[in-house]
């Protein structure tokens, strides 16, 4: 047993723990381990297409309810499973208008 935690400890692939926040540790752990040691900038990154151009994301900095709102169910504890989930309904968060349009429009 003392072997298997320590080629476990020596680099052997992990694979996520359950839920969101499983991925989110396991990708900086991932990080951690490989592309952290280099003297080069690592060569992930966060986009918010994929190959093909379709949107897989958003930026949510436009949402400030939004992002009170994730960090408040962030802030619970989890439920049995360890899984964080929160719905978000349509038309229930809305974003702040550039300044520069809005004095574009005026």
């Amino acid at each position: 047993m003392t072997d298997a935690i320590l080629s476990d400890l020596n680099g052997a692939s992990h694979p996520p723990a359950g839920g969101f926040i499983g991925q989110i540790c396991a990708y900086f752990r991932d990080f951690l381990d490989t592309d952290f040691r280099r003297q080069k900038m690592p060569k992930r990154s966060i986009g918010l297409k994929d190959a093909k151009g379709n949107l897989t994301g958003i930026s949510i900095a436009k949402y400030p309810s939004l992002i009170i709102d994730i960090w408040n169910a962030l802030a619970k504890p989890l439920d049995a499973n360890r899984r964080f989930s929160m719905s978000i309904g349509r038309g229930k968060y809305h974003c702040r208008v550039n300044r520069t349009l809005l004095d574009v429009i005026e």
